[in-house]
């Protein structure tokens, strides 16, 4: 194995095997970005390294018949990457950033209504 993450990260990276044998689990959770950033990678969740953890883990998974979902931001490009990888469900944003590009929507949605006038 080329990388190792550390943390929390690298517990359960390390013991992929023995989590996806729980009884009764059905799905893991990738959370990209918070492990490139336990890879030291912060944030390049399209470094190789990274992208090979978590290819290895939805491998892993899907060997021992699980489902693997993946958090990740508001991005659409890829929330399709990570499906093509082989995720079958995603989280794509949270509510926070749901709230402020709605506001955001509204808001220019106001402006235009005013002809740009505030």
């Amino acid at each position: 194995m080329i990388f190792q993450p550390i943390g929390e990260a690298g517990e359960a990276f390390a013991a992929v095997d023995d989590i996806l044998a729980v009884p009764g689990l059905d799905s893991v959770v990738l959370v990209p970005y918070d492990l490139s950033g336990s890879l030291g990678l912060l944030g390049q969740v399209e470094h190789p390294t990274g992208v090979a953890a978590l290819e290895h883990v939805i491998a892993r998974a899907k060997a021992a018949g699980k489902f693997v979902g993946s958090g990740m931001g508001p991005d659409p490009d890829y929330a399709v990457r990570m499906a093509r990888r082989g995720v079958q469900w995603v989280q794509v944003g949270g509510d926070y950033g749901y709230m402020i590009n709605y506001m955001d929507h509204i808001n220019r949605r106001v402006q235009a209504l005013l002809g740009g006038q505030a």
